[in-house]
């Protein structure tokens, strides 16, 4: 199991290293501007815990990380949230390959992803990240050990092969991720880790 820290009561290190999940990336990058408007609404803490963590990260001079899986799981999000909010103020309910080929609302998804990745890469650092046929043995074993799904087992492994023990995330299911500690604002995993 990970260790588990409530990243409210935590303060950042100067030098100390982070990995930052993708759903803290959305809240950080994608949601604020966009909540109002929102079908599925992130909780109040997600976006306000969060961005307060990476912003006294940033301010302490630790350093947060990215790497180029974010942008495909991120993008994929984001793109469910715009068609969400398409089919609500459309009263439509077409699907992702059908959103796609409306010219205006591509290009508004496009220019969202690109917004967010800047705003990432501006703010974080690109770890090296190589994917082998033994990444996706060793992505296997962690899926078979853990309850990650895959984006996050790919994650972990290069977290790994970049002396990175640390992940800022919301996802419940770091929990299950031994030899990590996840800095987390989740009410359950923070009960059942406590």
């Amino acid at each position: 199991m990970a260790k588990v820290i409530d990243l409210k009561d935590y303060q950042p290190r100067k030098g100390e290293k982070f990995f930052v999940d993708t759903n803290v990336w959305y809240w950080f990058t994608y949601v604020p501007s966009k909540v109002m408007y929102m079908v599925k609404k992130p909780l109040n803490h997600q976006v306000s815990d969060y961005s307060a963590f990476i912003e006294r990260a940033l301010n302490i001079g630790a350093t947060l990380y990215h790497c180029p899986l974010i942008l495909a799981e991120l993008s994929g999000v984001i793109e469910n949230a715009e068609l969400e909010y398409y089919n609500q103020i459309k009263g439509a309910n077409i699907n992702k390959k059908a959103y796609r080929k409306i010219i205006p609302e591509r290009k508004g998804v496009s220019q969202e992803v690109t917004l967010a990745w800047t705003t990432i890469s501006s703010v974080s650092e690109h770890m090296i990240t190589e994917l082998t046929p033994t990444s996706a043995t060793n992505v296997l074993s962690t899926f078979h050990a853990t309850t990650l799904d895959t984006y996050d087992c790919f994650y972990t492994q290069i977290m790994q092969a970049n002396n990175i023990d640390n992940i800022i995330s919301d996802d419940a299911d770091f929990g299950s991720c031994p030899n990590s500690t996840v800095f987390t604002s989740n009410r359950n995993l923070l009960s059942t880790h406590t």
